[in-house]
């Protein structure tokens, strides 16, 4: 009967009431999300307009409001309201919002956890003991119930989001009693909140920010062409010292779902994931742009680029070597050449770089396989990601192992003046000591990194000369990547 009484409205009609008085206050609201508005205060101290001096912003989820900014903004906003509406609610350092609970500390870090909506979940029964029996429809209803919340409830646990996505996959036309099992005990995992299982944002120094997208797939058969993919992107404050990770981050957003397009193959399927990654990205850094920008349309937002650096990071090293090299895609799957060139494009362009970390190493590995993770753990208790320097260089195989097989590798034609854009990586070495290796006396000496220097200082770009009949690496037998670089191109 809610249509009847104007129920079915009521929220909508309340938002637009909102979203007017806090537009008459000076409040823009913003191109992304409808549901966010901000307040900037000019020079001479008023509020509103598009210029000036960020101080408040605000979302609106029908009668919850959350809202940040200066001191003064935030009283004065409180007195404008509660003349219009009356005596408002309000609550700070620890308090509930959208059904999450938050709790802030001294040091200005924030945690976030969901032991006010978990408690008031129950567990299904198990209609039987045979697990591979056909649920009736009440168990049916049970398990559409469970996973609903369970959806729900991943907002802030990405390290359930791939088995919560398995349980929403096993309701499907004929769930059996194991599928609501399953189901119940995901419950059982969600309700924990001690430890790596709250979400925590430790305090950011706005001066060394950087956005970072990690994204991963899981390819199950060639035949089936299913894959799973799944992407978190990560707002930290930037080291100097490190070019993957971060010390202190925030989750901004995570996803892990079916890929909407037939994958071949593994390659195909990280594709998959790394574009849609790179779209999130490029999203999320145009949104922090329109906080710190002001704008009058979408179209004044395109020509602004970020301060801050965005980076892509994946673990499938055919996909960085092919994305990275220069020259047009070759390989056989010509279906994926769209997504090649698309990547392409968002390194020239919107993205700052592409860097490869090892599997062990990879955050969203857990997003897209049906396991428990240290590194979402550590992530979401420590707010903290950051892969080991040494690994970043030395790939676990046997060209890297020693000094003397990385020499032999590096004894080529890539080596040259008018070929050092294309040098990858210069791996490291954990001497104190620093390594010169030169090919001949008329070639420029090669100077391995120290290890405190740093990822940022060393090129970035796979060597495409490498893949070629003469190269050392083909000679011993390497594969070549699935794009350009191909053997004698």
């Amino acid at each position: 009967y809610k249509a009847v009484y104007g129920l079915g409205d009521a929220p909508r009609l309340w938002y637009l009431e909102v979203r007017r008085a806090l537009e008459e206050l000076g409040f823009k609201v913003s191109k992304f999300d409808e549901t966010m508005m901000y307040l900037r205060r000019s020079g001479n101290g008023t509020y509103g307009g598009v210029t000036g001096q960020l101080c408040c912003c605000i979302t609106v989820h029908v009668d919850d409001l959350g809202v940040t900014g200066e001191e003064p903004s935030l009283t004065w906003l409180q007195t404008e309201l509660e003349s219009r509406y009356g005596t408002l609610t309000v609550q700070q350092d620890s308090f509930l919002h959208v059904g999450y609970e938050y709790t802030q500390h001294q040091d200005m870090s924030c945690d976030s956890f969901l032991e006010h909506f978990t408690k008031t979940l129950e567990e299904a029964p198990l209609p039987s003991s045979n697990l591979l029996a056909s649920l009736d429809q009440k168990g049916k209803t049970a398990l559409k119930s469970i996973n609903g919340c369970l959806a729900y409830g991943t907002g802030n646990r990405p390290d359930m989001a791939e088995r919560v996505a398995v349980s929403q996959q096993n309701g499907g036309a004929d769930p059996t009693v194991r599928d609501l099992k399953y189901a119940n005990t995901q419950l059982r995992e969600m309700r924990d909140h001690t430890g790596a299982h709250t979400l925590r944002y430790p305090r950011l120094d706005e001066t060394r920010l950087s956005l970072t997208g990690v994204f991963d797939s899981s390819h199950k058969s060639v035949d089936s062409k299913y894959a799973q993919g799944a992407y978190i992107i990560l707002l930290g404050e930037k080291n100097g010292a490190q070019s993957v990770g971060y010390d202190k981050c925030h989750v901004l957003e995570f996803s892990t779902k079916k890929s909407t397009r037939v994958a071949k193959s593994s390659f195909a399927a990280e594709l998959l994931a790394g574009n849609r990654c790179a779209e999130v990205l490029y999203r999320l850094g145009q949104w922090l742009v329109e906080m710190e920008v002001a704008a009058e349309s979408v179209r004044d937002l395109l020509d602004v680029r970020p301060h801050f650096p965005l980076q892509l990071v994946a673990d499938a090293m055919d996909v960085f070597t092919t994305v990275q090299c220069p020259k047009p895609y070759v390989g056989t799957d010509q279906s994926v050449t769209l997504y090649v060139e698309a990547l392409k494009e968002d390194l020239r362009g919107r993205i700052t770089e592409l860097a490869w970390v090892p599997t062990r190493w990879m955050l969203a590995d857990a997003m897209t396989k049906n396991m428990n993770d240290e590194l979402l753990g550590k992530l979401m208790a420590t707010g903290s990601w950051r892969p080991d320097e040494w690994e970043l260089y030395s790939q676990e195989d046997e060209y890297y192992r020693d000094v003397e097989a990385r020499c032999s590798y590096l004894h080529c034609a890539c080596l040259t003046t008018e070929a050092a854009p294309c040098w990858w990586h210069l791996p490291l070495i954990p001497d104190d000591e620093d390594l010169e290796l030169t090919q001949d006396h008329s070639q420029p000496a090669i100077r391995f990194l120290r290890k405190p220097y740093g990822l940022a200082d060393a090129p970035r770009v796979w060597p495409c000369l490498l893949y070629t009949s003469t190269s050392p690496r083909d000679q011993r037998g390497a594969p070549s990547p699935a794009g350009g670089c191909k053997k004698n191109k």
